[in-house]
């Protein structure tokens, strides 16, 4: 009797399409697999189908409302997704029975059974997948930013993809890595680089911790120096002589099918044997799966409560007083106050700058 696979993603709206693409070509591996899809927006049920290939979670599902609702406001869409990541496994251990399951980020389909994958999650409480496995030539650098320097800014670890199976270590794992990402999951500011730099230090944390080194997972434009894709002769494709278990179509575009990623110059149609068909085929199921209708979809927590759009700085700046305790009395979303509270800042710096330039030339004429 096959076993029943337990997989799991969040995405916004707007993503919608990606995880259905998703989905479906885990059931269509996995007949039976139920796949969990964290909604990291506000749920409009226009957007739903009364078949969708997963089992959605909204927010409100997650517990803990405050924690849920500030975070909502203090991250942007990116961040979020990635910040609630350890919420959706939590979610499984304590709603579900599955003894093992797979996250998987939206932007990834599925091209072979998963077995392998889950066989490396054998004994080990906690499954990572390194971005690489070889040395990356210097030919694929970029002027003087070495790519394996990239590397080291993003993580060793890809978040895209993490397998946990049951037990008190992985509990503990969740609980650690909530635990930063409530506060601190950032994209592109003071070099957190969200979830992943955090996965660095599982491996010496977590005494149960595997690598996932299959040629054919997670495959994506940050390890395709590491081999070439292949057709065997019963048309099942080849990454470095294995099966293609999943591609990551991190910075893909639908609009620039040929090139693979939008983060990297080196991988096109051209360059990258069989890429025009797999491109082809997952632009293909995302059309299928309505991505003209909601590419544009608007982000749920995207504006104030009276429709003024939340600048960045206004998300840091509430971030900056749930941290320091100074939270209590401002409801997030709400426009009026936070505003007002952040003018008072800015003048009050503008007015020390402007300041102490004076005190200084006084004293210096004093001195005189």
């Amino acid at each position: 009797m096959t076993k029943l696979r337990t997989f799991c993603t969040v995405a916004t709206n707007s993503y919608l399409p990606q995880v259905r693409v998703l989905a479906r070509s885990l059931r269509r591996h996995h007949p039976g697999a139920r796949v969990f899809f964290l909604l990291a927006d506000k749920k409009d049920e226009r957007l739903l189908k009364p078949d969708e290939p997963f089992e959605l979670i909204e927010l409100a599902a997650l517990g803990d409302f405050q924690t849920i609702e500030r975070m909502c406001f203090y991250y942007t869409a990116f961040e979020l997704c990635n910040a609630l990541k350890p919420f959706l496994h939590e979610y499984i251990l304590s709603q579900t029975d599955a003894d093992e399951w797979i996250y998987f980020d939206s932007d990834i389909r599925a091209f072979q059974p998963l077995d392998p994958v889950f066989a490396d999650l054998q004994g080990a409480s906690i499954l990572l997948r390194p971005h690489a496995t070889h040395p990356v030539p210097d030919s694929f650098s970029d002027l003087n930013y070495p790519a394996e320097a990239k590397l080291l800014q993003w993580g060793i670890y890809n978040g895209g993809f993490l397998g946990l199976r049951r037990s008190e270590e992985a509990r503990e794992f969740v609980a650690w890595w909530k635990k930063h990402l409530i506060h601190d999951c950032y994209h592109k500011q003071w070099k957190i680089t969200v979830d992943q730099l955090w996965l660095n230090l599982v491996p010496h944390f977590f005494k149960n911790c595997a690598t996932c080194v299959h040629p054919g997972a997670n495959v994506a434009y940050w390890n395709l120096h590491e081999g070439t894709f292949e057709k065997h002769f019963d048309g099942t494709l080849l990454f470095n002589g294995s099966p293609l278990l999943f591609f990551h179509y991190s910075g893909w575009r639908i609009d620039d099918k040929d090139r693979v990623s939008r983060h990297s110059r080196f991988f096109d149609s051209r360059t990258v044997a069989h890429w025009s068909e797999i491109s082809d085929t997952y632009a293909r199921e995302l059309l299928e799966n309505g991505y003209e209708a909601l590419q544009q979809c608007a982000y749920g927590f995207a504006n104030f409560d009276d429709g003024y759009p939340i600048p960045l700085r206004a998300r840091r700046e509430y971030l900056a007083l749930v941290k320091s305790g100074e939270a209590e009395n401002f409801a997030p979303f709400s426009s009026r106050v936070l505003l007002k509270r952040m003018r008072r800042r800015r003048l009050l710096q503008r007015s020390m700058k402007n300041l102490l330039p004076a005190v200084i030339r006084r004293k210096l004429a004093r001195a005189a």
